[in-house]
């Protein structure tokens, strides 16, 4: 029975990457909505700023924001609408940090008489937000610089439930950890202004911080209803979800909030080559969406599941990195933040240790010189459990991150909230020479080791045993370009319990090999469920009992792959298996117009000349031969070892029959093997000694001559044995050879 496993690639489509439908057509799409609604009136101020409110007052902010930079546009002295984008600007997910500083220093250049909206003066309001655009919280709340606290206070005592003075006083709190005031403060915030997407951002960052995950769920769906085309509340349902490992949910979520995303923003969900040093998505001659989208699928740890397990890890890691280290003052996506990066590649550090500081604190740079030197070369603590608030390497704020034996220092020295990482000044380094520089470290790192993730299947894994082979593609002749593809055949190996007796396992199963690439993704895939795992296809090895099953794959073949072979139990998937291994590109044909062969095929049994009506059920066909191939290359001394190969290119002679020869060799494996050519050569200066060595010749009448071979190991030694097959053309006298590594056990 054929399986329904969803494509890894469907799945990528369903989670909104095309990422050439832009928001732009959603803003315009909206926009032309409301001036439709409108009449021909669109022009009037009035009119235009009546719409705006409308689409506020439903939470439709992309609209909106169109039609306020229009009118504000047009009219060079409309207050309401300059206020009503700045909020936008500045406190929705819409907002940027230029245009809204730009726009309050439009408005505190005017007369404050003029600064009045519906009978109720803005100055207060505009006051702070001028200071929240232009004065780091971080001051205002280690009492260096108390203007914005105290443009709060002006502002609560004028209005006690203003919701912008209440968030400043909960950023304020969050600052000083104190987790209840901003949890408070939030709460109030949003019960009078239940679209203020700060608000909700605050009380996303509490429930994250205790891991109250259902009532992450909770407030995602209220922001889902006042605020449905803002992407944060469904970003945060699809990080609570994927927390809670409900993966499917997750997807579910993550797609809805791509689709609401704007074009720059999807993008860098999506996109995977900025985590590389090199130009990855150059060298594989594709552009940066389709490397992405093939890297993730490559990625997939188990692709017999309907998700991506990886992909929405990386969007977990982002939504994190979002709404921990997003710089609100700075204008900066918590993934582009120092910090952010290390979550966006590695999730969450192992430990990380703070210098905290009970009452306000000063920058180093404000210390005299003499002081400044003492606080500077203080020695870093070797270990974590020493005092960092007294041996940190300033007195600024810092952090250090633990990645298992790796460890990167962050400080913030200007006490703006932007940590960075640690890269000591040129008169440092001339004091301590090898005085560690972060900034360097963890580039080098990077390189080194550019993401890594931490998802780990549910269930219990069982290992599995796997045989790959490489063939040219089956029935085509060289003019038909074969070497543009190539058969990559799967012999694939389950353990079983025991042997049935009836013939079948009570458990159904399912099964699947999978071949990716950066440059075609899912270039192959196969997967089938079985009710029954019939006893003719079970095999020992090594005194363990393999349910065997073969397919082939045909794939492009100018890509490097990974070929993923896997099993799952039906119906829940509790039990799984997983292995991976490469896949090199076969050689083509040979421009000195010599002869090629395949890979050699380890079968218990082959047969050749068969019929279609005497093919067997459980036999794997190919030119005429039925076999069976083997899951492992593990034989016991003894057993019929069967050897399949094809031969490709051969010299055509007299009536179009060519003739070769076939040298076979089976040799003690080596470390360092040097190839099938070195092995030959070693053998030729007798530096080797074959356990089994025979020549003989053959001929055939077609361009792909299939050939298999019974190689007798009754008195071979166990032990590890390389076996190597050379053909040599009988007219031209140019060879080809093939090798695989066998064990005799």
């Amino acid at each position: 029975m054929y399986s329904a496993v969803t494509n890894p690639r469907q799945c990528l489509a369903r989670l909104g990457v095309t990422l050439c439908l832009g928001l732009c057509l959603a803003i315009s799409a909206g926009t032309s909505e409301a001036f439709a609604q409108s009449g021909n009136t669109d022009t009037v101020p009035g009119n235009r700023i009546g719409m705006a409110r409308e689409l506020l007052s439903t939470g439709r902010f992309t609209s909106a924001a169109s039609i306020l930079e229009s009118l504000v546009s047009d009219s060079t002295h409309h207050v309401e609408g300059r206020v009503l984008l700045l909020r936008l600007r500045q406190d929705s997910y819409l907002r940027s940090k230029g245009q809204a500083l730009a726009l309050s220093r439009q408005l505190q250049r005017l007369p404050k008489d003029d600064l009045i909206v519906n009978g109720d003066s803005l100055v207060l309001e505009l006051r702070l937000r001028h200071l929240q655009l232009t004065l780091s919280p971080i001051k205002s709340a280690s009492a260096m610089d108390r203007r914005r606290a105290q443009a709060a206070s002006d502002l609560l005592k004028r209005d006690l439930s203003h919701p912008l003075a209440l968030l400043e006083r909960a950023t304020e709190a969050l600052i000083l950890n104190d987790l209840k005031k901003v949890s408070d403060y939030a709460q109030s915030a949003l019960e009078l202004d239940p679209r203020s997407h700060q608000a909700y951002v605050m009380k996303f960052r509490i429930l994250a911080e205790s891991k109250r995950f259902h009532e992450i769920d909770v407030l995602s769906a209220q922001m889902q209803e006042m605020l449905p085309e803002n992407p944060y509340g469904w970003t945060m349902a699809g990080y609570s979800a994927f927390r809670q490992r409900n993966l499917e949910r997750a997807e579910t979520q993550f797609q809805a909030a791509l689709e609401r995303m704007t074009y720059d923003l999807r993008r860098a969900y999506i996109d995977a080559t900025s985590y590389f040093r090199d130009d990855v998505a150059g060298q594989s001659g594709q552009d940066s969406v389709a490397f992405s989208l093939n890297y993730w699928v490559d990625n997939d740890p188990l692709h017999l599941t309907p998700v991506n397990e990886r992909m929405l890890e990386h969007f977990a890691r982002l939504t994190y990195a979002d709404l921990y280290y997003s710089d609100v003052y700075s204008d900066r996506i918590g993934w582009e933040t120092d910090r952010g990066q290390f979550i966006a590649r590695y999730g969450e550090p192992d430990l990380v240790a703070r210098v905290t500081r009970k009452e306000p604190g000063f920058s180093i740079f404000d210390l005299s010189e003499a002081q400044r030197r003492e606080e500077m070369f203080r020695p870093m603590p070797e270990t974590l459990e020493d005092d960092l608030l007294k041996e940190s390497k300033t007195s600024d704020r810092f952090e250090k991150w633990v990645y298992g034996d790796e460890s990167f220092q962050f400080y913030d020295t200007w006490w703006t909230g932007t940590y960075v990482l640690y890269s000591p000044s040129a008169f440092a380094f001339s004091r301590i020479p090898n005085l560690r520089d972060d900034v360097i470290e963890a580039r080098n790192y990077f390189v080194k080791e550019p993401m890594r993730t931490h998802f780990r299947l549910p269930g219990a894994r069982i290992p599995l045993t796997f045989v790959s082979t490489r063939m040219r593609v089956e029935g085509k002749t060289p003019d038909q370009s074969s070497d543009a593809e190539m058969d990559v055949i799967v012999a694939q190996g389950v353990p079983v319990p025991y042997r049935p007796r009836q013939g079948a396992l009570n458990s159904p199963v399912r099964i699947g090999s999978f071949l990716t690439g950066l440059r075609h993704g899912m270039a192959g895939r196969y997967t089938e469920e079985f009710e029954l795992l019939e006893s003719y296809s079970i095999v020992s090895l090594d005194n363990t009992m393999f349910w065997s099953h073969s397919n082939t794959l045909r794939v492009p073949s100018d890509d490097t792959y990974t070929l993923s072979v896997e099993y799952q139990s039906l119906p829940s998937g509790a039990v799984y298996g997983v292995e991976r291994t490469d896949v090199a590109p076969l050689a083509g044909t040979d421009e000195d117009g010599g002869p090629a062969v395949s890979d050699l095929l380890l079968c218990y049994y082959v047969e050749e000349g068969l019929q279609n009506s005497e093919f067997t059920e459980q036999g794997f066909r190919r030119y005429g031969h039925e076999m069976f191939p083997a899951p492992d290359v593990l034989f016991s001394p003894g057993e019929p070892l069967y050897v399949y190969f094809e031969v490709y290119d051969l010299t055509s002679g007299n009536a179009g029959r060519s003739t070769f020869s076939i040298e076979t060799v089976l040799v003690p494996a080596e470390r360092e093997r040097g190839g099938v050519s070195g092995l030959f050569s070693r053998l030729l200066s007798r530096k080797r000694t074959a356990a089994v060595s025979v020549t003989f010749a053959a001929e055939g009448n077609t361009a792909v001559v299939p050939y298999y071979i019974l190689l007798d190991t009754d008195n071979v030694e166990p032990g590890e044995y390389d076996l190597a097959i050379r053909i040599k053309d009988g007219l031209t006298g140019k060879t080809a050879s093939s090798m695989r590594t066998i064990m005799l056990q």
